[in-house]
């Protein structure tokens, strides 16, 4: 089954422009053996992420939307990761292209998600100044809601931590470690908390793209460090993005500890 396309990116009248800081399945590994830690012991604003949670690398999937790591299983209760924010060009079609970066449970093989992370878009022309960025939180089947609290630009370092406080209530913390700025909220969440994610995306926005939205050109690569996650877990995705029959979105091995990765575009 492939990861779900995803609605995103309704308008919001307070993005940041960049600049103004202002400034499905393709293949299944048949048996990859070497047992990667994907958890490492991490706390953050008082919370402490289980230490080392170990699975095997076991199946490699192809998405037109998704690239980054997933984890299958049941009763994840926590997700944290932090990512690094890119720059991102015009390509062919400016006016279409976008991008995401986001942590997040459920979503790889069913209709449920609550996420946190960034985006970024042109909006008006074709060139830097047309860049707007901005974090957000989203539960489905509700649009995703702008954090206005936090003003993101290129190479700013993003943490995002998501767990469950009590039965239905989660709480999402989003915090820019490089201006110091931070969001954190109560919601009530009914998934089923089958899995949990660490995504470069290219959103599903029908009004504008009429289905899932062409990934905008981005660089450098985008560095996911700090991944770890609280649950029963069962299978190890590595999840990379084909449009129009070309690779445009790859995640690397992990490495460090098996908490650490980088997404590139392209190949």
């Amino acid at each position: 089954m492939g990861t779900r396309e995803l609605k995103r990116f309704a308008q919001h009248p307070h993005t940041r422009r960049a600049g103004a800081r202002f400034s499905g399945s393709h293949a299944i590994a048949s048996s990859i053996m070497s047992v990667l830690s994907l958890a490492a012991a991490a706390s953050w604003a008082g919370h402490t992420v289980p230490p080392v949670v170990s699975t095997a690398v076991n199946s490699l999937q192809d998405s037109s939307s998704w690239s980054g790591y997933g984890v299958t299983g049941n009763s994840f209760t926590d997700v944290q990761g932090t990512f690094t924010v890119p720059s991102i060009g015009a390509g062919s079609q400016c006016d279409k292209e976008m991008l995401s970066e986001w942590v997040g449970i459920d979503g790889l093989d069913n209709h449920d998600l609550i996420q946190a992370g960034i985006s970024e878009l042109m909006q008006g022309g074709c060139t830097q100044d047309d860049v707007v960025l901005y974090a957000w939180w989203e539960i489905l089947p509700a649009p995703n809601t702008m954090i206005s609290s936090i003003d993101v630009s290129p190479g700013d370092t993003i943490s995002v931590h998501i767990y469950r406080w009590l039965r239905q209530t989660w709480e999402i913390r989003v915090a820019d470690e490089t201006t110091g700025q931070a969001f954190s909220v109560l919601e009530q969440y009914k998934g089923a908390a089958a899995s949990a994610e660490w995504i470069v995306e290219a959103p599903t926005l029908t009004s504008t793209c009429n289905g899932t939205c062409p990934l905008a050109p981005y660089y450098p690569e985008i560095e996911f460090s700090n991944v770890g996650f609280s649950g029963n877990a069962q299978q190890l995705r590595e999840i990379t993005m084909y449009q129009a029959g070309s690779r445009v979105s790859t995640p690397s091995a992990l490495y460090g500890t098996g908490s650490d990765f980088f997404t590139s575009y392209g190949n």
